[in-house]
């Protein structure tokens, strides 16, 4: 199995933007992977962990906006975690998929933006 390449399209107050995401491994009973780059890295930074946990799960890892191959912003002030927060929960939402995730700078803005949506998001 190797990494296949995507893309969908997410939204911003001023209109759709696409969103490209590798995808590695096959769907199981377990819960599938996101992995978010840092703020200036891009979705190959998780070919290697992407390549030994396919074997076992489905593992998604986009390039988000304004990096890698996804699209820029039109207004450079959207940048922004809420931003990100919202692209991540609408490609969670789009794939139909729980989510665990993995990476470091967008964790709590993609955590905030499933609570909005889903107040009980992560309620235990």
């Amino acid at each position: 199995m190797s990494l296949t390449s995507k893309s969908l399209l997410a939204q911003s107050p001023l209109g759709f933007h696409r969103i490209a995401y590798s995808e590695w491994g096959v769907v199981t009973d377990k819960t599938p992977v996101l992995c978010v780059h840092a703020l200036t890295r891009n979705k190959r930074d998780f070919d290697r962990l992407a390549a030994e946990l396919q074997k076992t799960t489905k593992i998604f890892c986009p390039d988000i906006i304004g990096r890698g191959e996804s699209d820029w912003l039109k207004d450079p002030s959207l940048y922004s975690y809420p931003q990100y927060g919202n692209d991540c929960a609408y490609g969670r939402a789009k794939r139909g998929l729980g989510w665990h995730l993995d990476g470091r700078d967008y964790r709590d803005a993609d955590r905030g933006a499933a609570q909005q949506s889903h107040p009980s998001f992560g309620a235990e």
